[in-house]
């Protein structure tokens, strides 16, 4: 996160990202009037009571519950992390001083004693405020592996941390291009702007909060939650009696055991609005910030029985040299310029995901107005969607030398036709991009499944007949040479 945090006033932050409701007025007197002077205190484990009590007022946060769970981690998290406390919606809250939910957390909310040698910012640097002592980065990494666990157990634009430093509390708000803060304050002698923070957070929509609201959940038993099921459990067979798209069907089913089922939203300006159902991601990136791929097996409500599609949710660069990889499978597929390529996928529907958009670099370059574009450490991502019709297999796991050798061939050529036929140039191949597609052709009135290569992500593809070298991204270098070696069928 180094160069990636971004300090603005507490009227700022609060204008910008916790905006009062238009249908009630706020109590400034009730503000004012808050006490929370029981919070201060050593050790630690004494401040959980009194900050949920002082928390846990029905005018100050009606629909909400404050709670400390900072002794027991949530099991259905590999790595058992746990944190002091947070805001839950009442329905969806723990008991006190039981597991943390990372699933269900609002708001989340780290104790510590000290106001300075604890605070993981540093405001007197004029370079980053990102402090300098081990102890205080160790505190910086603590509350931003705990932000990556929500947006790893949620579908999130944003999350928001209230980090307490004994008698001072600074307010923070993650995306996938960085974090804004607040400076450090002292809620003792300046309760109003804590009591004002937490007044407006309680009312603010799903939305504000940072809740994607293009997905939404499978319930049980719900027509969704059946179709899945069908799907799961039923062998897709051709006409001639012949099983196929087993490698497919038995990963999703094997998605469905154990976590939630979702319905995601994808809008095309072509095909307009369609559905997909997914369960567990089959690859899910690491860390907070950049693209935060994942990739799911998913089913098309309005596709066939039997039928699994791939979806990749992820944080695009938004930069005006990098195309939507919709857009460049698009051209890969068509006819023109002697015809598709071979051994691509072939698009089904993409598009962003509403007006969903990072805006931490906006923060940024309001900071520094007389930098330059390229100056900006933070990228400007865009959520996106994209659906192909092929599910393909890892490349370790080919059953012989000879299929390994003939599938990278066959992506060879896929990308010496890009080239050629659409003046395309990957620029990004590696192992996790190709792939083994178990494709269906009929010999002899048999249908058979033959097992080719596959070339994917494409979403870094670049004209060869462009003429600017510059990386279009200031953090990669990559250049035609990375697709050189494959340029000949």
């Amino acid at each position: 996160m180094r160069d990636k945090i971004i300090i603005v006033p507490y009227d700022d932050f609060m204008a910008t990202f916790v905006p009062p409701p238009a249908d009630e007025a706020e109590p400034f007197e009730r503000f004012a009037d808050l006490d929370f002077t029981a919070i201060k205190t050593k050790p630690e484990n004494a401040m959980y009571d009194p900050l949920t009590q002082a928390f846990n007022q029905d005018w100050l946060i009606p629909n909400d519950v404050a709670v400390a769970t900072p002794s027991k981690p949530d099991p259905s998290v590999k790595s058992k992390q746990k944190i002091d406390g947070g805001l839950y919606r009442r329905q969806d809250a723990p008991e006190p001083m039981s597991e943390t939910r990372w699933s269900a957390i609002e708001l989340s909310i780290e104790c510590k004693t000290l106001d300075t040698q604890q605070d993981p910012l540093d405001e007197t640097k004029s370079d980053t405020p990102e402090a300098d002592s081990q102890l205080r980065k160790d505190v910086l990494g603590q509350i931003m592996c705990y932000a990556v666990l929500v947006f790893d157990e949620q579908w999130r634009t944003h999350h928001f941390t209230l980090l307490i430093l004994g008698g001072k509390a600074r307010i923070f708000r993650w995306d996938r291009s960085g974090v804004v803060a607040t400076p450090k304050f002292d809620y003792i002698e300046e309760p109003w702007k804590l009591g004002r923070f937490l007044w407006r957070f309680a009312r603010m929509t799903p939305a504000q909060r940072g809740h994607d609201t293009s997905v939404t959940r499978v319930l049980p038993q719900s027509a969704y939650h059946k179709l899945m099921l069908a799907h799961a459990d039923t062998p897709a067979e051709t006409d001639d009696g012949t099983i196929v798209g087993e490698h497919a069907r038995l990963k999703f089913k094997d998605s469905l055991e154990g976590g939630a089922l979702w319905c995601l939203k994808v809008d095309d300006k072509e095909c307009g609005t369609r559905y997909f159902l997914v369960g567990k991601p089959q690859f899910k990136a690491k860390g907070l910030a950049g693209r935060a791929t994942r990739t799911y097996i998913a089913i098309d409500t309005e596709g066939k029985a039997g039928e699994f599609v791939y979806l990749k949710d992820a944080w695009r660069v938004a930069h005006n040299r990098i195309e939507q990889e919709g857009n460049i499978l698009k051209k890969l597929n068509d006819d023109s310029n002697g015809g598709p390529v071979e051994f691509v996928p072939t698009l089904r529907c993409h598009g962003d995901v509403d007006d969903q958009v990072t805006v931490a670099q906006d923060i940024w370059r309001r900071k520094h107005p007389n930098a330059k574009p390229e100056e900006c450490p933070l990228k400007t991502h865009r959520h996106y969607r994209l659906v192909v019709n092929e599910v393909g297999i890892p490349m370790r796991e080919f059953r012989s030398v000879r299929e390994l050798v003939g599938c990278l061939a066959l992506c060879m050529r896929a990308h010496g036709q890009a080239y050629r036929r659409k003046g395309l140039i990957h620029r990004d191949i590696s192992a996790g991009n190709v792939l083994i597609y178990p494709r269906q052709t009929v010999v002899n009135g048999k249908t058979l499944e033959l097992r080719e290569g596959l070339l994917t992500d494409w979403e870094l593809a670049k004209s060869a007949h462009d003429d600017d070298d510059a990386p279009r991204q200031p953090d990669r270098t990559a250049s035609i040479w990375h697709s050189a070696f494959i340029l000949q069928d």
